[in-house]
């Protein structure tokens, strides 16, 4: 079978590849606008850009699945500062890659959504079927991402193109890029810990501290993500949530990682502005794919926090 990894060349997209390139059981080929500095052996790699039709039909001659990452994606602080750049980019990566596949008659897409899209739900912890009476997410990327999920059932009912839609829920890990201009401007584990070893005092944090939010390793998504491919006939033409339900306020993570790096001060804070549609609370329900494939996460926060602070350690 050839499976082609969309944005494979990313933080997600790099490690899927590692784990499916180490089982031989695909012919794997990684489409990104990057090719990664350290490649997978046996993995043929496309340096093209996804937004362009003609490139990305290319790309998808003679493939089998698609695991379709790619997508324009940033922490709060970007999603506030570009979100014409964000609908545009993600609307024409959409609509290029599942042209392609239904030009190609691709037998199953692998579709990477997002917790975002339960953005106004008040419903915790969140159900897949939640989003049958949410009303659609403001924020700009979120709403990207539904727009994907719809692209999902059109092309499966006018092209009979079999899909599966993940939501991830704040996935984290080592390797996870840091670099922000200021609070905001990257994702809240590798921010918050970058600002914490590098003697940040007070800490700076978006708001109050008391949003909530569920963190999965990186690890853990990926072992979900093979799980799907594992379980088709379970997991085709459905959506799953993939995450953990170990809920932690924002003040909560950033006392723990404060702890967890050593930090000898007493921890305190200094509150910035939030930015414009920003969730405050969000933790999914994974009942629908343990029952499907077997998954359950594995890692705890704290082990996973000490790899991030070690990681970012060994860079600073």
């Amino acid at each position: 079978m050839r499976l082609l990894i969309t944005g494979g060349a990313g933080f997600v997209g790099h490690r899927l590849t590692q784990a499916l390139g180490s089982q031989n059981k695909y012919q794997i080929i990684v489409a990104d606008a990057a090719i990664p500095r350290e490649k997978v052996a046996g993995v043929a790699y496309l340096q093209l850009d996804l937004r362009d039709s003609n490139q990305t039909k290319q790309a998808f001659v003679g493939v089998d699945i698609c695991v379709n990452l790619a997508a324009l994606i940033g922490p709060v602080g970007y999603m506030a500062a570009k979100p014409a750049t964000i609908l545009k980019s993600n609307a024409l990566i959409l609509s290029s890659t599942f042209q392609a596949a239904a030009h190609h008659k691709l037998k199953w897409m692998i579709y990477s959504s997002s917790s975002m899209v339960y953005q106004q739900s008040t419903s915790w912890p969140h159900q897949e079927s939640d989003l049958d009476t949410t009303p659609p997410p403001k924020n700009i990327y979120g709403f990207s991402k539904l727009l994907g999920e719809y692209f999902c059932r059109a092309y499966r009912q006018e092209f009979d193109l079999n899909y599966t839609i993940v939501r991830f829920f704040n996935i984290y890990g080592p390797g996870e890029s840091h670099y922000g201009p200021e609070p905001g401007f990257a994702h809240v584990i590798p921010d918050l810990t970058r600002r914490i070893i590098s003697g940040q005092y007070p800490l700076e944090i978006i708001g109050d501290g008391s949003q909530t939010r569920a963190f999965i390793h990186v690890a853990d998504a990926i072992t979900a993500l093979v799980a799907i491919l594992d379980h088709q006939d379970k997991t085709q033409n459905q959506d799953f949530n993939i995450g953990t339900t170990d809920e932690i306020t924002i003040l909560d993570l950033a006392k723990k990682i404060w702890q967890l790096s050593g930090e000898s001060r007493a921890f305190k804070t200094k509150t910035l502005p939030e930015f414009a549609h920003t969730t405050q609370r969000r933790v999914p329900d994974n009942t629908k794919l343990t029952q499907s494939t077997g998954w359950q996460s594995k890692i705890d926060l704290d082990t996973g926090l000490r790899q991030v602070i070690k990681d970012l350690k060994a860079k600073s």
